[in-house]
Formats: C-alpha cells, sequence, structure tokens
C-alpha cells in the first residue's frame, strides 16, 4: 500500500467539508461549459493528492482519529451531567 492510499481516510472524510462549500459559494453555477468539464475533474484530483498529503493527517489527527481518553473524559463529562439529581423547587415556588 503506498503513502497515499493510507491516508484515504482523510480524503474521504475531508472532501465533503469542500464540496459542500463550493456548492454553497455559487462556484458551480459557472462551470457549465466545456472548461468546467475539463477543471472540476482536475480540481478533484488536485483536491484528492492534498488531502492525502502527510501534513494534513499530522495537523487533523487529533479531530479525525481522537485517542481514546479525550472520548472516555467526554463521556464521563456527559454521564455526570445527565446523573445529576433534578434540584427540587422552593417551599415558596409559585410554579410547583
Amino acid at each position: 500500500m503506498t503513502g497515499l492510499g493510507r491516508r484515504t481516510l482523510y480524503v474521504f472524510l475531508l472532501h465533503g467539508l469542500i464540496v459542500r462549500f463550493a456548492a454553497a459559494s455559487g462556484i458551480y453555477s459557472y462551470l457549465n461549459n466545456p472548461a468546467g468539464a475539463v477543471l472540476v475533474p482536475a480540481a478533484a484530483v488536485l483536491l484528492t493528492l492534498l488531502l492525502a498529503q502527510p501534513f494534513v493527517k499530522s495537523a487533523l489527527h487529533p479531530l479525525v482519529e481522537p485517542g481514546i481518553e479525550p472520548v472516555l473524559s467526554l463521556h464521563r463529562f456527559f454521564y455526570r451531567l445527565l446523573r445529576r439529581p433534578a434540584s427540587k423547587p422552593a417551599a415558596n415556588d409559585q410554579w410547583s
């Protein structure tokens, strides 16, 4: 397996953000001609090569593949938050 092949998870997960941004920006409306038919696949190949670079993996590794400790600490935080007993209303609370 090549180095690019080992980093396809990053290409798969991150290309959607760029495609969504391009769709929201309206750039696709300018690409409905023969030049666009060449430009879109060329941009796709360049985007794939860019997202498969080692610096992308090293920069985004904590977000894409977090270790187990941050995930467990988030789990513990929300578990404690949701397991707290609800506070009892005051005796003179008019809404109870």
